[in-house]
């Protein structure tokens, strides 16, 4: 059985996740999907996010809603900062299957700043989520590149999602409704804990 990996900070995960992993199923609808919280990523590292056990936790919130998702927790125990390549290969050498790797278009046009981004296109296969349906000559021209360094891509087509972890943490800091931005679970989590009040 084929596995998509997901992973991303998820401070804290939303609808536009949830579309994003949609997305992936549809395409794969016999794979299971992996969400995995990044510890510490290396292109976010101007701000603190919220406790790894709060993001794992609401993780597994949405994990509960679909059997077909799980959640782990392997980039809290490894080195710091987190590099998907090295993931990746931990997940290979633990539980060897065939992966797909679920990212953003935004992302997946970064991808040569990656580390050792042209091993990581050997180890997966990309699956692209286009949200905004706004950069083809870009997802075209870097498909082209990562095939030419071994790799396979797919851009998939999914609704257009406008929430941002960024804005759901402004809204929760002016008390306002997260109504359409996080799952209900979510959201429960989120006033519960007085998460991103300050």
């Amino acid at each position: 059985m084929a596995t998509i990996v997901f992973g991303g900070s998820f401070d804290p995960i939303h609808l536009g996740h949830l579309a994003m992993a949609q997305a992936a199923l549809d395409y794969l609808p016999t794979a299971k999907l992996l969400l995995i919280p990044a510890a510490c990523s290396p292109f976010k590292t101007n701000r603190i996010m919220a406790k790894n056990e709060h993001r794992l936790a609401m993780c597994r919130l949405v994990a509960q809603q679909d059997e077909r998702i799980s959640v782990s927790d392997i980039e809290f125990h490894l080195p710091k900062p987190s590099f998907t390549v090295h993931t990746i290969h931990r997940l290979l050498n633990d539980q060897p299957d065939q992966y797909y790797f679920l990212c953003g278009a935004d992302s997946f046009l970064t991808l040569p700043k990656w580390k050792s981004y042209e091993i990581l296109a050997k180890s997966v296969t990309f699956l692209v989520a286009d949200r905004c349906d706004c950069q083809q000559k870009q997802l075209q021209d870097m498909q082209h590149h990562i095939s030419g360094v071994g790799g396979h891509s797919v851009v998939l087509s999914m609704p257009r999602v406008d929430v941002s972890s960024t804005q759901i943490r402004r809204q929760l800091q002016n008390q306002q409704s997260l109504a359409g931005l996080v799952s209900p679970e979510v959201e429960r989590y989120l006033v519960e804990n007085a998460l991103y009040r300050e």
